[in-house]
């Protein structure tokens, strides 16, 4: 592989990296206004004072989700980020982390090189090879895709109650919320 194929590698990473941390900082948001509600109310029920301000709340929830979902099924979809990698890539997934980068912070390139190899344990143990093979990258999609289809639901159905169209939902809203937990399991896949 040439340093062309390794630089896009590389690129559509750090923009799957980009969205990653946009949806962190979001989470965090929504996060806030639930932990405040919960606090202010101790849990009981409360009236809603400020309508609009409400469905501000509510919107960028459902949005959050609605973008979050909408990403999920991007990256494990035809075209996706999985399936460019397994299509075109997969060499590129060494076992050992090799790069110039940080060439003059040896302690820096020594623990970048065991976090990779621990990610690639992770992601591939069964492979005992230099890299994985296209078999390999489609256990690691088909894992995440079934891992966040419940959140890719989820998505559907919000953007489908946020258009009008026929979704019944729960008692308790549209029955899931977005957890912090799956957008930590995927900050760390990505790593």
């Amino acid at each position: 592989m040439d340093t062309d194929d390794k630089s896009v590698l590389e690129d559509m990473f750090r923009r799957e990296e980009n969205k990653i941390e946009a949806f962190s900082r979001r989470l965090y948001l929504i996060e806030a206004v639930q932990n405040e509600i919960t606090t202010v109310t101790r849990r009981k029920r409360f009236k809603i004072w400020n309508d609009l301000v409400w469905m501000m709340v509510l919107d960028t929830r459902d949005a959050f989700v609605i973008h979050f979902a909408s990403w999920l099924r991007g990256v494990t979809e035809r075209g996706g980020l999985l399936r460019q990698i397994q299509a075109h890539h997969v060499r590129r997934l060494r076992r050992k982390w090799k790069s110039d980068r940080y060439s003059d912070h040896e302690l820096l390139r020594s623990l970048l090189a065991h976090k990779h190899e621990e990610t690639f344990a992770r992601l591939f143990p069964e492979v005992t090879a230099a890299f994985p093979r296209p078999e390999d990258v489609e256990r690691v999609r088909s894992d995440f895709h079934e891992r966040f289809a419940p959140i890719t639901r989820f998505g559907v159905t919000v953007w489908a109650a946020s258009y009008a169209i026929a979704v019944r939902p729960t008692r308790r809203g549209y029955g899931m919320d977005p957890t912090p937990t799956a957008l930590q399991w995927q900050c760390k896949w990505l790593s």
